[in-house]
């Protein structure tokens, strides 16, 4: 009940906070910080370079936003998308990507043909954005 009572409250608030952010193409500082946690990957770890991988704990703004821009961004460009992309696609894992790249290669090799794979790790890809003229892109 308590929660209920909060969200009514705060959620105008947040709204307008969002939208002027991106509107703005604006991103408030306390919300880029992230608390970042080692975790063993072994339990106990026996070095910290090989054992060890970060967790970010990001605020709950930054999680919140960060889902509305993503989902704003995939319903503008995912009609564009190959049928062949797969990443941060719903409804596409790994799984169908590795299923679909065997199929086609099967029957390229079936058919007595040549098989040629690139595989590009695009992970970082959108730390060098600049979110303001892809904002501006999404809204024109």
């Amino acid at each position: 009940m308590v929660y209920q009572i909060g969200f009514y409250m705060t959620a105008p608030l947040l709204s307008w906070l969002i939208s002027a952010c991106l509107r703005d193409g604006f991103f408030p500082e306390c919300s880029k910080s992230a608390e970042v946690i080692p975790a063993p990957k072994v339990n106990p770890p026996h070095s910290f370079q090989d054992n060890l991988h970060p967790i970010s704990l990001i605020p709950t703004l930054g999680k919140i936003m960060e889902s509305i821009i993503r989902w704003w961004m995939l319903e503008v460009l995912q009609p564009s998308f190959d049928k062949h992309h797969f990443g941060a696609v719903k409804g596409r894992s790994t799984a169908h990507a590795l299923i679909s790249l065997l199929h086609e290669r099967m029957e390229t090799l079936d058919a007595e043909g040549s098989v040629r794979t690139v595989f590009v790790n695009c992970h970082k890809a959108l730390d060098h954005v600049d979110y303001s003229l892809l904002i501006n892109k999404l809204l024109s």
